[in-house]
């Protein structure tokens, strides 16, 4: 089993999990408690393609809250993705 879930923020509104967009918020929080189901210790790495992409990455953090996702099972790559 895989111990991480990449997540890619392309822009502020697009966001994909394992290649598949997601369609909100909603969408965003069940596929995270999803993966929480199947790996209770998946570290969810957070993949901005441009580093101003702030809002997205902030519906990710915010999602990953939501699901319950623990803090320090969070990473955020850098660069360019």
């Amino acid at each position: 089993m895989d111990d991480s879930l990449h997540v890619r923020v392309t822009d502020d509104e697009t966001i994909s999990i394992d290649g598949r967009v997601m369609a909100g918020n909603a969408e965003l929080v069940d596929a995270l408690r999803s993966a929480l189901r199947d790996n209770p210790n998946v570290a969810l790495v957070i993949e901005p393609v441009k580093p101003e992409h702030y809002a997205g990455v902030a519906k990710v953090i915010y999602a990953s809250q939501r699901a319950g996702v623990p803090v320090e099972n969070l990473r955020y790559a850098t660069g360019n993705a």
